[in-house]
């Protein structure tokens, strides 16, 4: 019932200095590749092989299809691709950077199963506006402390649990 979800990431590899297409510094050079990953069938499902510096923000503004959720790190970061993706009809679990800043404007109900609590704590989720949207999209924004380190977890998916907000990005 979540749909289909893709893991998405860029991962770097060292390549030799004769390979002068594989740009990435003055000093070294390598490939960067580009990976989606179907969770729901445990499958990659595209990946692109690119220069080093390639963005892994148009990696995924590129892959974009109306439905489908992207789970992707803080790498992916961007108002802008927010936005794409909901004018897409798609949907995104994207770890925010902690200091970001935000107004609430709503508390929702933190549903997770009590045995999870074992895990995390201070946890919160709410509808909030980014103070640096010039948009103002209203997000929704799941915090919490998990072995020691704190997430910000930001996604257009209001129809998801606390928790299943927070599996999903666990399986990324």
């Amino acid at each position: 019932h979540l749909g289909q979800v893709l893991l998405v990431d860029g991962s770097l590899f060292p390549a030799i200095s004769t390979m002068q297409w594989a740009s990435y510094k003055s000093t070294a050079n390598a490939i960067k590749m580009h990976l989606a990953f179907n969770l729901n069938k445990m499958i990659p499902v595209q990946f692109l092989m690119k220069e080093g510096n390639y963005s892994e923000k148009k990696f995924l503004n590129d892959i974009l299809e109306k439905g489908i959720t992207y789970v992707c790190d803080r790498g992916y970061i961007s108002f802008k691709i927010f936005r794409d993706i909901c004018n897409s009809g798609a949907f995104f679990v994207i770890r925010g950077k902690n200091k970001m800043r935000y107004l609430v404007h709503e508390k929702l109900v933190v549903d997770i199963p009590d045995n999870f609590l074992n895990f995390i704590s201070k946890i919160e989720d709410v509808r909030a506006i980014f103070d640096n949207d010039k948009d103002s999209y209203i997000y929704r924004i799941v915090k919490f402390v998990a072995l020691g380190e704190q997430y910000v977890l930001i996604t257009n998916r209001f129809d998801l649990t606390t928790y299943q907000v927070i599996m999903l990005y666990a399986y990324r």
